[in-house]
């Protein structure tokens, strides 16, 4: 069966190229560690559309991954330095152990 698996990785503070590079590696770590697992990135799926040049851009896109985030089975953090400086990653998990959304380690 199918678990969807939202991936949170860096976004806001740092080139998108590198970005989206470590959105696609956490993904595909995902996929290694279950055939069942379905990597969610929303840095993936619209980090390229939704610019954050005000803080109600920044706004709406947290509201956005919020609500993805609370559909999911699991929740993993991409392995990267960044990804610990994140105030956006930490409120993705502050989400989703608030509302029991088991975090996957590495």
């Amino acid at each position: 069966m199918t678990k969807l698996v939202y991936v949170a990785s860096p976004f806001s503070k740092i080139d998108k190229k590198k970005a989206f590079k470590i959105a696609k590696k956490a993904c595909e770590k995902v996929e290694s560690f279950d055939v069942n697992f379905y990597p969610i990135s929303p840095v993936l799926l619209w980090g390229d559309l939704k610019a954050e040049v005000t803080k109600h851009d920044r706004y709406r896109n947290l509201e956005a991954c919020k609500k993805l985030l609370l559909g999911c089975d699991f929740i993993y953090v991409a392995n990267n330095k960044h990804s610990k400086e994140s105030e956006g990653i930490c409120l993705e998990l502050l989400i989703a152990e608030e509302n029991h959304i088991r975090q996957l380690e590495d």
